[in-house]
């Protein structure tokens, strides 16, 4: 079992949980480091299954990189420039928050609040699928 710095037991996966069930307070406030966009979205594209989906994606959320890869029936998100992407997508952190919370019409986000760069002919189309699978995981919990 890990411990941190201190010697204290970290939280259960259950406990933090139960803590995630209750109404946040207040207005959102952008994280200081945007890892953990990459890290949410890791999480939830891990749930999913993409398939015969083979998309690599590069987003870029105000203004750091992140790769969504899709290959093989396994998918993943990391956090760092795409090597070859199919497309990039660049967008703010505001308007992802308010898409994944259900709180923007997917339409929106995608006429106002994001910018597509199409690489390769056709992965939008499989991005698109993608994103829509993992908005149902972040929807659901």
């Amino acid at each position: 079992m890990l411990w941190n710095a201190s010697g204290s037991r970290p939280p259960s996966l259950a406990t933090m949980s139960v803590g995630a069930r209750f109404p946040l307070e207040g207005e959102s406030v952008r994280p200081g480091n945007l890892r953990t966009v990459a890290v949410t979205l890791n999480a939830a594209v891990r749930r999913v299954a993409p398939g015969a989906l083979s998309v690599v994606a590069a987003l870029v959320v105000d203004g750091e990189d992140m790769e969504l890869r899709a290959r093989e029936g396994q998918a993943r998100v990391s956090y760092g420039a795409a090597e070859n992407p199919d497309l990039i997508l660049k967008t703010d952190y505001g308007s992802l928050l308010a898409l994944s919370e259900g709180e923007m019409p997917e339409q929106e986000f995608l006429t106002v609040h994001c910018q597509v760069e199409l690489l390769t002919p056709g992965k939008d189309d499989e991005l698109l699928q993608l994103m829509r699978m993992i908005l149902g995981v972040l929807h659901t919990g």
